[in-house]
């Protein structure tokens, strides 16, 4: 069987995460569960309250969470 040139490939594999991302767009929230994983890895009451303000917002990008914090 004949190999697909690498630039073929390399194209190809572009394309499928181009489409990827499109499908399946990052968003970012704190949920319930992410919480009590909190907890349980004993983070800060601190920094848990001001978690707990953020359970069920969305953010659409990582920079907005973060500016949420």
């Amino acid at each position: 069987m004949k190999k697909i040139q690498l630039h073929w490939q390399i194209l190809i594999a572009l394309i499928i995460a181009i489409v990827f991302g499109i499908i399946f767009p990052t968003s970012y929230m704190i949920r319930e569960k992410s919480y009590k994983s909190l907890i349980r890895s004993k983070v800060d009451p601190v920094v848990l309250v001001k978690i707990e303000q953020l359970e069920g917002v969305e953010y659409e990008t990582r920079a907005e969470f973060e500016d949420a914090l």
